[in-house]
């Protein structure tokens, strides 16, 4: 994933696998603010605010957790 730091614009999500994507934003009260469903290698999330989150990715059978700075 990257850019981390992300300053806005495109998310891109890297994967060895096609398929789509389940992806979800976390802030650190565990609420989602952001939730997406995607073939593409990128996401939009343009309304985080400054914080760190968790990124959930789900493709396939698949899942991982990341973490996101937000400047």
């Amino acid at each position: 994933m990257y850019p981390n730091p992300f300053g806005g614009g495109k998310l891109y999500i890297v994967s060895g696998q096609v398929g789509v994507k389940d992806i979800m934003i976390i802030n650190i009260l565990g609420e989602v603010v952001f939730q997406n469903s995607t073939y593409e290698d990128y996401v939009l999330p343009n309304n985080l605010k400054s914080g760190i989150y968790i990124v959930k990715i789900k493709e396939g059978g698949r899942q991982g957790l990341s973490r996101l700075v937000v400047p």
